[in-house]
């Protein structure tokens, strides 16, 4: 599984995500946003009226048609299509609270006691992110 996560490293330019450490956590704050946003847009059109900002929990309200475009699109990008559907939900599950977790990462990073515990208990795959805004973005 490390070799299909990237968390928290740089030098990943080509494939769009920061190079430079220092901004992940705006990226993923925005990133996380675009993605809540995204799928709010796609439940209204479904009739409803999204509330909060659990990824995951916006995810699991979409009807089939909408998870099926998404996760198509993500699938292509997957090294072992028979693990896809458990790497796919773990990744969703992992991202999230993501906009909430990482939008006071700073603030939370900022007292030496509070370092690692941040850096333990927030993570995201970057690369998932990246691939499941551009779902969107050809959805919307």
């Amino acid at each position: 599984k490390a070799s299909e996560v990237l968390y928290l490293q740089a030098s990943i330019n080509n494939v769009g995500v920061p190079t430079n450490i220092d901004y992940v956590p705006a990226y993923i704050v925005n990133t996380c946003f675009c993605i809540e946003v995204g799928f709010k847009y796609l439940l209204e059109q479904q009739g409803l009226s999204p509330r909060g900002h659990k990824l995951k929990d916006l995810y699991d309200q979409l009807n089939n048609s909408n998870k099926n475009l998404i996760e198509s699109h993500i699938k292509q990008f997957s090294n072992d299509h028979s693990k896809y559907q458990q790497w796919f939900d773990d990744c969703l599950i992992e991202v999230n609270e993501g906009f909430v977790q990482w939008r006071y990462f700073y603030e939370a990073t900022q007292t030496p006691t509070s370092s690692s515990n941040v850096i333990n208990s927030v993570r995201a795959n970057l690369n998932f992110l990246k691939h499941l805004r551009d779902a969107l973005d050809t959805m919307i």
